[in-house]
């Protein structure tokens, strides 16, 4: 199963910087849980950050572009921080390259991105879609659209604010997978 669709040619390539990892493995190393350090954050994207949006409780910053040793191409990568949280990361985006079309279905077996939830409350076209894992510690989310099902345009991992908003995904993970919550666990046991 072939990661994108469609290839960058070379000159195009050499635009980007290159960061040192395949494109799953890099995924595979985000710091997960959230709230994390900005410094775990740095050693994997050991570029400059820029800040685009500050307020009294939250802070976001932008890196980007880069492309991964096996050519995805990410557009930006996205982090937010909540101040009352000790400066640590709550949300971060890596935004892909929809052009390229990252294959969702390789994504959804490597990381088991199993339940979906339609981000727009009306009928818009190109709708959002997320596709979430069933981890309770916190939201791991492949995004893609309903016009473009097969592409992946972001992978992103988000903290709980607080306990109760955890109890809140909790209950709705059982509600809406209880089945895969238990393929899930089966999962993880075969791995330790």
């Amino acid at each position: 199963m072939p990661l994108y669709k469609e290839s960058i040619t070379e000159a195009a390539l050499k635009q980007y910087p290159i960061l040192p990892y395949k494109f799953i493995d890099l995924i595979k190393i985000l710091p997960k849980p959230l709230p994390v350090s900005l410094s775990k954050f740095q050693k994997i994207f050991d570029y400059q950050l820029r800040i685009i949006k500050k307020d009294n409780d939250s802070e976001t910053y932008e890196t980007g572009s880069f492309r991964t040793l096996d050519g995805v191409i990410i557009k930006k990568v996205g982090v937010l921080i909540y101040l009352e949280k000790k400066n640590q990361i709550v949300g971060l985006g890596i935004y892909l390259d929809p052009k390229q079309c990252v294959n969702t279905k390789l994504l959804k077996k490597e990381f088991d991105f199993l339940i979906p939830r339609l981000l727009s409350f009306h009928p818009v076209s190109n709708a959002p879609i997320a596709f979430y894992t069933t981890d309770e510690n916190g939201k791991f989310v492949m995004g893609s659209t309903m016009d473009y099902p097969d592409c992946a345009t972001n992978i992103g991992l988000e903290a709980f604010y607080d306990d109760e908003e955890k109890q809140e995904w909790i209950k709705y993970v059982r509600e809406q997978a209880p089945h895969l919550q238990e393929r899930a666990r089966k999962r993880e046991l075969e791995g330790k």
